[in-house]
């Protein structure tokens, strides 16, 4: 039971959750995930350590650099609770729901940089980076109330995206996740 306490108790830090889901994605130094999160160094390698002793993470040295990404032979019980965070935070649209979102006008979010978008986008998204999204939100969505459905290239900044929306008063945001499901989704509605 300890263990599955201390295992909880991981992820009762937002930075922790989202510096791991991060490393889900790909490989990251501690400076990528400073400029990426936006907190200070000490407080990433706090961070990474605990996720590190809490048997998530591997390290990799090159030079002065540390490079962390998930363990490559984490345990089943491990890979499960990070399935479910993943499920949980970052698509927390079902098909279902985004069908009749998209139905009744949601409103698509792109939130990748413009360069992202330009190579290839969905044709009903509007483009609103996610480095601009406080500021252009107003013009793109002017009714706080209109539902909106975010997506990225894997998730993580449309999840970002979404608690910055919220918090803005645009409680009728949803993460429809990356780039190719939120294209399933929109295709299919």
């Amino acid at each position: 039971m300890r263990d599955l306490t201390d295992l909880f108790k991981l992820f009762t830090d937002e930075h922790r959750v989202r510096i791991l889901l991060l490393l889900d994605r790909k490989e990251l130094s501690v400076c990528q995930l400073m400029g990426i999160i936006g907190i200070s160094q000490p407080l990433i390698s706090r961070n990474l350590s605990l996720l590190y002793k809490g048997g998530f993470l591997e390290e990799r040295r090159d030079g002065k650099l540390r490079f962390y990404s998930i363990r490559k032979d984490l345990s089943a019980d491990k890979t499960s609770v990070l399935d479910l965070l993943k499920s949980f935070i970052v698509n927390d649209l079902n098909a279902a729901t985004a069908r009749k979102l998209l139905q009744e006008g949601a409103v698509v979010i792109d939130v990748r940089n413009v360069r992202e978008y330009a190579k290839a986008h969905l044709n009903t998204a509007i483009n609103v980076p996610l480095n601009n999204i406080e500021s252009y939100i107003i013009t793109a969505v002017p009714e706080k109330s209109s539902p909106i459905l975010l997506h990225c290239r894997s998730g993580s900044r449309s999840m970002m995206g979404k608690r910055i929306l919220r918090k803005m008063g645009y409680e009728n945001t949803y993460n429809l996740g990356g780039f190719n499901r939120a294209k399933r989704f929109v295709n299919n509605a």
